[in-house]
């Protein structure tokens, strides 16, 4: 038909319009069903939608629930730290690592001990006046106030004599009674372990740490850990002062020093300056004080007078002096 005139190409003309539609029907069915599919997707991402906020409404609900958990269990901690410190039986005095005691025959002791044979609160304020001056003077460089840290505080002399100068200052001792006494003062002191308590404490977190006749109670090794529990917690112009009778003054070496049931060894000073050089310690100072009287040394004039004067009433104490870094 196509090859007759006129009609052929009429017959044409319908075949392509009929094939036209056709195709036409199609594409309109196949553009309906991706239309439908496409409104499928989008009611399923909006169901996705929903289920993700909700989902995130759960986490942040679990969060909250969370927060409070650790607020809860932190007042817990508190409150039994705080019962603790009121009731709980008292290690060895200044024992690194020592567990709590089951017994509380020997507590009490360690205070009756210092009344009886340290002397009075003023005597002993008197002997520590001479550390004011480092403090004072990292007081002035520094512009924020000065974080002072004393491990085996005792009966708070020293928080004392530094609260009186306007410092800020934390105590922290092993022995009960001491805690007890020391906190009745007004005084904020931890009942633990110094070493223990140092370890946790973040690094650089003080500028002094302090420690009046604590080192001679600490075997070797406690000892080399306090000190670098120590060096640790330091800022870079940090400073330790740690002081301890002087076994330079014959009469402490040989007898006063073990007046004290809880002393394990005297320490020389140039051990001591050697020990905190050896753990990092970049610059050390020996601070030598509290000689005898005049009145107890040998009157007479001399070389060999003045030399038993130094080696019988010399300074009974000294302090090891040691910065974290070199001054400038």
């Amino acid at each position: 038909m196509r090859l007759l005139p006129g009609l052929g190409q009429f017959s044409y003309w319908l075949h392509s319009l009929a094939q036209s539609g056709k195709f036409r029907t199609q594409l309109m069915q196949q553009l309906a069903l991706l239309h439908h599919r496409n409104e499928e997707l989008q009611q399923r991402l909006t169901e996705v939608a929903v289920a993700q906020e909700a989902a995130n409404e759960r986490v942040r609900q679990t969060d909250i629930y969370l927060d409070n958990c650790m607020a809860d269990i932190t007042r817990v901690a508190r409150n039994v730290e705080h019962r603790l410190s009121e009731y709980a039986p008292s290690p060895a005095p200044y024992a690194a690592g020592a567990p709590l005691r089951s017994d509380t025959f020997m507590e009490g002791f360690y205070l009756a001990f210092e009344n009886h044979f340290r002397g009075s609160r003023e005597s002993i304020k008197s002997r520590q006046r001479p550390y004011l001056q480092y403090l004072n003077k990292m007081a002035v460089v520094k512009s924020s106030p000065l974080t002072v840290l004393d491990i085996g505080c005792g009966r708070g002399e020293w928080l004392e004599l530094l609260s009186e100068q306007g410092y800020d200052i934390k105590g922290v001792d092993s022995d009960l009674e001491m805690v007890r006494y020391v906190r009745k003062k007004g005084f904020y002191v931890e009942y633990e372990d110094a070493l223990t308590y140092l370890k946790g404490l973040p690094d650089k977190s003080l500028d002094v740490v302090t420690g009046f006749h604590i080192i001679e109670h600490l075997p070797l090794e406690s000892l080399l850990q306090l000190i670098d529990e120590v060096l640790r917690t330091l800022h870079q112009t940090g400073i330790a002062i740690f002081e301890t009778p002087n076994p330079e003054n014959l009469q402490v070496g040989a007898c006063n020093f073990y007046n004290d049931p809880t002393h394990l060894h005297p320490i020389p000073p140039l051990v001591a300056q050697f020990m905190a050089r050896q753990r990092g310690f970049a610059r050390t100072s020996i601070l030598r004080l509290n000689p005898y009287p005049v009145d107890h040394q040998v009157a007479q004039e001399g070389e060999l007078a003045k030399r038993f004067n130094e080696l019988m009433f010399g300074p009974q104490d000294y302090a090891l002096l040691a910065w974290k870094r070199h001054e400038d």
